[in-house]
């Protein structure tokens, strides 16, 4: 019988039977099943309903107990430390190895070199399949066995929140992994000074942890507005102050909280609004308005910036942060000043 982990039908149980794999692939080729790991399927339904970090977590469980001896660190062990991960690393499950690690980016499964890293043990989470996808998964389990599966206590091990924030700055692009330091700080997980005694045990310069603790801010609210500060930062400029409020000079009552702002010595000051997708399309954040009404809301917020003394607004959207071209080209337009040319004044 194969087995099931955190909605996949693992077959790894079963290599020598081919009937089983045949029949899997048949419906991985149908577009029934997908097969995001070699001998992990789950019903394509269920899949298309995740998004990225719920797929990583899909697939993590999955293979955690497959590999009951894995270690996860890096952004997959992130995820279950309830930290922000930008979707963009996470197509990969990242583990410790003892043998030689292994970095390619094109690979599902990424091994890091660590003979020995410090563990914390937590319960693998139990994840939901809908009563539609029992149906599928009925033809080799029944949807009884399927969810007394599931619903079994199993345990999982992943690194420490330091050595999990050491792995992302070590393997992956500082832009992405700024957003784990800054949802860790915003959440009082660690310290600075933990995440440099992390360094100690890591084989190679550690420069990108320094850099990450160098610009880490928990005033960051999210992981885009993390990312949209790291190619700030990337491209040059000078680096901002977050979340500023604005009181409305008309209107004391009036207020306007901004996510970056730069005070300039000639007077201007710079506002940049990072407004993800969600501002216009999600109702937890729209408050169920129109795109219209959101528009409106928007032009009335800028101009009581305008009266607050804002010389300048710039909104950068989920598109800028994909093509950074296009935030780089806004923030020229803005003159936002580069960290190498015009002096930076700090303000308050």
């Amino acid at each position: 019988m194969a087995k099931t982990a955190g909605c996949c039908i693992d077959v790894e149980a079963l290599p020598h039977d081919r009937s089983l794999h045949r029949a899997l692939q048949r419906r991985v080729t149908g577009g029934i099943f997908v097969r995001p790991y070699k001998g992990l399927y789950l019903p394509a339904t269920c899949w298309i309903g995740m998004n990225p970090v719920e797929r990583a977590r899909t697939t993590a469980v999955s293979l955690a107990r497959r590999h009951s001896s894995w270690v996860f660190t890096g952004p997959t062990a992130a995820i279950f430390h309830g930290l922000e991960v930008p979707w963009n690393v996470l197509h990969r499950t990242t583990v410790v190895s003892a043998g030689n690690g292994d970095t390619s980016s094109s690979a599902p499964l990424r091994k890091i070199y660590a003979p020995s890293v410090p563990i914390d043990t937590i319960p693998s989470p139990v994840l939901n399949i809908r009563n539609h996808d029992h149906g599928a998964c009925g033809n080799f389990m029944s949807a009884k066995a399927l969810c007394s599966f599931l619903s079994a206590p199993a345990m999982m091990s992943v690194t420490t929140v330091e050595r999990a924030l050491v792995d992302c700055a070590m393997h992956d692009d500082f832009r992405y992994a700024l957003a784990s330091f800054d949802s860790a700080f915003r959440q009082r997980r660690t310290t600075a000074d933990a995440i440099i005694d992390a360094c100690d045990s890591v084989s190679g310069d550690c420069g990108p942890v320094f850099r990450a603790l160098h610009y880490t801010d928990p005033l960051a609210e999210n992981g885009g507005e993390s990312l949209c500060r790291a190619l700030i930062i990337e491209y040059g400029y000078a680096v901002p102050k977050l979340q500023r409020e604005f009181v409305d000079p008309a209107n004391s009552f009036n207020k306007a909280r901004v996510d970056f702002v730069w005070h300039l010595p000639d007077g201007r000051v710079i506002v940049l609004e990072y407004d993800g997708m969600q501002k216009y399309v999600d109702p937890r954040m729209t408050n169920r308005r129109s795109v219209q009404q959101v528009v409106r809301d928007q032009l009335e917020r800028d101009a009581l910036l305008k009266r607050a003394g804002v010389t300048t607004i710039v909104h950068a959207t989920y598109d800028d942060v994909r093509n950074p071209l296009g935030l780089v080209a806004k923030l020229d337009r803005a003159e936002v000043p580069m960290r190498t040319g015009l002096r930076f004044f700090e303000h308050g």
